[in-house]
């Protein structure tokens, strides 16, 4: 999932108000995303320890990620989640896509930047974004949300890139980011280049599958977003947001037994 996904699942969790989700709580929640710090997360997942707040929320963003790609299943790291069961819908269609992609002059000619698997399961998380988004979950939160991304590393306090450095110190993360500052820029630029709420993930992906950036690429994402969207059913994409929502909700749950009074996110 990406953007949208994340606070949908998170909010739909019941384990943190709105306020905290879309004010400045949007930032520890997507930080797995621009420090790329999954790895680290998945092998603590379930055995979080103390939490912060800003924990928390970086740990709701773990937990909804573990779901889609590894199911229910605690310890078992095997790829067998929603996601990678869906993904055919999207494998039929990869070499389609580069082709297409190059034909157009979206990207350049070789070999795809992402594999079959990559692509494919990256592309059904960004149709559960796209889906929620076109039902409205996030036409509220849009604006307050692009605005505050948009700021990520260019702003003082909570969003700062000291406060990004102080996260990482605090949480003893251990980060995957090649350059850190490239990356949280990059993350940066596609949140405020979007228009609407499906394009955060539209954008994620030109970068992913290493297309330009420019308005025919959203374009060429949005039309096989179409594709997987025609064959994967509302239900299926609305119950399993929900059963992740429930997932993330217990496991935060769990995390904070005998410590709730120190919080103040519920």
């Amino acid at each position: 999932m990406y953007v949208v996904g994340h606070c949908v699942v998170t909010e739909w969790s019941g384990a943190f108000k709105p306020n905290n989700i879309y004010g400045e709580g949007v930032f520890p929640l997507m930080f797995p995303d621009y420090v790329r710090c999954h790895d680290w997360g998945y092998e603590r997942c379930f055995d979080w320890g103390r939490p912060t707040l800003d924990g928390l929320l970086i740990y709701a963003h773990i937990l909804g990620d573990w779901y889609v790609h590894y199911g229910g299943a605690v310890h078992e790291q095997k790829k067998k989640g929603w996601a990678y069961r869906r993904m055919g819908v999207y494998a039929r269609r990869y070499n389609e896509f580069f082709a297409n992609a190059t034909r157009r002059g979206l990207r350049d000619v070789g070999p795809p930047a992402d594999s079959v698997r990559g692509f494919s399961h990256t592309m059904v998380e960004y149709t559960i974004d796209t889906f929620l988004a076109r039902r409205g979950e996030f036409d509220s939160h849009f604006a307050a949300v692009r605005a505050a991304l948009g700021s990520l590393g260019v702003r003082d306090g909570v969003g700062s890139a000291e406060w990004i450095d102080e996260t990482i110190r605090r949480e003893a993360i251990v980060v995957n980011s090649p350059d850190l500052r490239a990356d949280v820029e990059s993350f940066r630029s596609r949140i405020t280049e979007s228009n609407r709420p499906e394009e955060f993930a539209f954008r994620a992906g030109i970068k992913k599958f290493g297309l330009r950036s420019c308005e025919q690429s959203v374009e060429h994402l949005c039309e096989y977003i179409e594709i997987g969207l025609s064959e994967i059913s509302a239900e299926d994409l609305s119950s399993t947001v929900e059963s992740t929502a429930e997932f993330v909700g217990a496991w935060i749950q769990r995390a904070t037994e005998g410590s709730r009074r120190e919080f103040t996110w519920t």
